[in-house]
């Protein structure tokens, strides 16, 4: 939001600044703002991130979070967890807010779906206007302003304003007191309202409705449309002196007339664009009656220069991030106070060597990116240093089922984002496997094994020969616990792998004819189908 403000800000300037250029100019300024804003979203979406020197040099500014160093219980000092940044909690006034935005931008959206099917029913109920002089005003003009597209002149209600409906074949409606008007204010009104075609107007005009719809609470957004709609006006008013059909005196009392006669509609809304409606109408007076005015159309390459513009300013806005919470090292001044991350209360699974890795001595740190939720709920989201050799799947089977205290801010629990560095040691190596043969014992004598009653096959797009094999237990309800990766074949295909077996389901072990959990080694094989 702060982004597409700035853009329209930046457009705000540049206008007043344009002041003494052609409106048609400043026109395509503020659609360019307005519809580059309101993208903001999707750039983001598929635009690389990046931060900016000033975006940092402001962060370095802002009081850092502490490092804060929580080993589990056990006692094994292996297990590091620190404070990336807080995550907006969702709390009861974020909640609210979202909501709010929500049904604001669904009721304008209604509002204008509303009145455009309001405009479309009056299109089609309207009567196509014909006549030999209205066919040469049509081709006359048309002619002049280069206009290709097919233009139909239809007759409204008596009380219909002049206005243009639709982009790909467009529609003008007249009242129907049109066939009483003079020829040079036919040609006046439909001058006007085929320059709005011409300039593709109801197609800008709709994007800015759109995008107020979305963004309704910021007032800019409103502004910006306001003044681009004012500028469709002007710009085709400048059109129609252009041609030289009337002098700014006559075109004037045109416009003061219609709007008399059609002042109840002058004064209601529409998402088209009527030609002579009561707000601004003094100042477009005022306009045409300045001598010195600018008065040139928009060209192309006048239009792909501001395009362009909008570009340079949108895609990089997009594209940047807020720059990550800066993190003291250890032993530095923890300057909030306020903030404490995540620790581990409860070291559920410990984290087991896979066979490659205990046969080729691998011993280091694998460093994961968690989420943890204001319930302590722990969300892996990526491996931040890994060691491979099956550790790096093992570190995330591991952390999964760890129980964190949630990070605290205030006092308050937040979600926050931290990093958990998991240590694998030979010398520890031996203990964490007692500690998993404790959840289970393994199938033997007397123990009747499970059975697959429900298998859900791997999703994966490169295959290997050799299956992924996983340590399992299998608990009393037939439902598997994932310990470990004992023959690792790559992150990708043990993820895949793991993501398939916590799907399955199993007949429970049975011992003196009771369900007992059982561990054992599931065999997940992923060669090409």
């Amino acid at each position: 939001m702060i982004k597409a403000t700035l853009i329209l800000l930046v457009a705000m300037c540049i206008t007043t600044l344009m002041r003494r250029r052609s409106a048609a100019e400043r026109h395509m300024v503020w659609a360019a703002a307005l519809i580059s804003a309101a993208l903001l979203p999707a750039f983001s979406g598929f635009m690389p991130a990046w931060q900016s020197p000033w975006a940092g040099s402001i962060a370095t500014a802002l009081p850092a979070f502490p490092a804060v160093h929580a080993d589990h219980p056990g006692g094994s000092d292996g297990i590091v967890v620190r404070a990336l940044g807080i995550d907006a909690s969702p709390t009861f006034l974020w909640r609210a807010s979202l909501t709010i935005w929500i049904l604001g931008s669904v009721f304008a959206a209604v509002v204008l779906a509303r009145e455009l099917i309001k405009l479309l029913r009056l299109v089609i109920n309207a009567r196509p206007i014909r006549g030999p002089r209205w066919d040469e005003i049509i081709g006359d003009v048309s002619q002049r302003l280069e206009l290709k597209n097919r233009i139909r002149v239809l007759q409204g209600p008596g009380g219909t304003m002049p206005m243009t409906f639709g982009f790909v074949n467009p529609r003008i409606v007249l009242p129907a007191c049109a066939e009483e008007w003079s020829e040079e204010r036919r040609r006046v009104v439909l001058a006007h309202e085929m320059a709005h075609a011409s300039r593709r107007d109801f197609l800008f005009q709709i994007a800015a409705q759109l995008a107020c719809a979305i963004y309704w609470f910021n007032p800019l957004f409103w502004i910006a449309s306001y003044r681009q709609r004012w500028e469709s006006e002007r710009a085709c008013d400048d059109a129609v002196l252009q041609l030289g059909i009337t002098d700014a005196e006559d075109y004037a009392a045109h416009l003061l007339e219609i709007a008399r006669n059609l002042k109840d509609a002058a004064r209601i809304w529409s998402p088209a664009l009527p030609m002579a409606k009561s707000s601004g109408l003094e100042r477009r007076f005022v306009a045409l009656l300045n001598e010195s005015e600018d008065r040139r159309p928009l060209t192309w390459s006048g239009a792909a220069v501001v395009t362009l513009a909008a570009l340079c300013v949108a895609l990089p806005l997009g594209a940047m991030r807020a720059p990550d919470a800066l993190i003291t090292n250890k032993g530095g001044d923890a300057t909030r106070a306020d903030l404490s991350p995540p620790v581990v209360e409860r070291y559920t699974t410990p984290p087991l060597y896979s066979d490659e890795a205990r046969l080729q001595g691998i011993e280091g740190i694998v460093t994961v990116e968690v989420f943890v939720d204001m319930e302590g709920n722990p969300e892996v989201r990526r491996i931040v240093r890994g060691l491979g050799f099956g550790l790096d799947e093992n570190a995330l089977v591991a952390v999964r089922r760890w129980q964190f205290n949630p990070g605290k801010q205030y006092g308050r629990p937040v979600a926050m984002l931290t990093l958990v560095d998991v240590e694998f040691s030979l010398r520890t190596a031996e203990l964490n496997e007692l500690i998993a043969n404790d959840m289970a014992s393994r199938v033997g004598p007397g123990v009747t094994p499970p059975g697959i009653v429900h298998r859900v096959e791997p999703i994966y797009r490169e295959a290997s020969q050799s299956p992924v094999v996983l340590d399992v237990v299998v608990q009393e309800d037939g439902s598997p616990r994932i310990v470990r990766v004992i023959q690792s074949q790559g992150w990708k295909l043990d993820e895949s792998a793991i993501t398939a077996v916590e799907q399955w389901r199993f007949s429970p072990a049975i011992k003196d004819g009771k369900p007992v959990r059982v561990r054992l080694n599931v065999a997940v094989d992923l060669n090409t189908r």
